[in-house]
């Protein structure tokens, strides 16, 4: 491959990481107005400062991946688009701030499954289960945690036997399936993009 076709294709397997990670982003800004929404209403734990820190230290986290995607520096690394670390930082946000609802806690799982998307087409089988993983552990972990300090409004079995049931469906081989295919048609070309690169 000629330095210029390179060059060109590094120029494409970087916006469609931009725009990849734009979605990204658009689903933090959901999930954020989501999560003033329950400030508003009552439902979280903390105080309005509190989701106000956590709202910013998020957007800082995604401003240190645009930067590793402006600069380029994600082209030296072994997976230029930094979908493993963007899904683990992502998964970490929302237990967080699952930690923070009182009531609305059920209803932001399906952020999980939304988030565990962006990696379904991108990462090797094991790492995805790894994340997935990550996610379980995160969710019962804090679960367990308000069993053992008697936080719990509901039995605990109704609040941890959830994520045992969502763990294996997500664990399952990370293969396209019927109802994710659509993602499949943005996220597709990036992964054939990288092997030209690499190849």
């Amino acid at each position: 491959m000629s330095l210029s076709s390179q060059r060109v294709t590094q120029r494409s397997l970087q916006s469609l990481l931009l725009k990849r990670f734009g979605m990204a982003v658009a689903t933090y800004a959901m999930t954020g107005l989501l999560c003033w929404a329950a400030v508003f209403a009552g439902l979280f734990h903390a105080s309005p400062l509190t989701a106000l820190t956590i709202t910013a230290l998020a957007a800082a986290s995604q401003l240190v991946f645009l930067v590793l995607f402006l600069s380029h520096f994600n082209l030296r690394l072994s997976d230029p688009s930094l979908t493993e670390p963007q899904v683990l930082v992502a998964l970490a946000w929302l237990t967080v701030l699952l930690s923070l609802f009182s009531e609305g806690r059920g209803s932001m799982l399906v952020i999980y499954l939304l988030i565990m998307l962006f990696g379904v087409f991108q990462l090797p089988p094991r790492v995805f289960a790894r994340c997935a993983l990550f996610a379980f552990f995160g969710f019962a972990g804090l679960n367990l945690y308000e069993a053992y300090t008697l936080q719990l409004n509901e039995p605990l079995c109704r609040r941890v036997c959830w994520p045992w049931c969502w763990c294996g469906c997500v664990c399952l081989p990370a293969t396209p399936r019927p109802c994710v295919s659509v993602c499949a048609n943005g996220v597709l070309p990036c992964r054939r993009i990288r092997t030209r690169c690499v190849a």
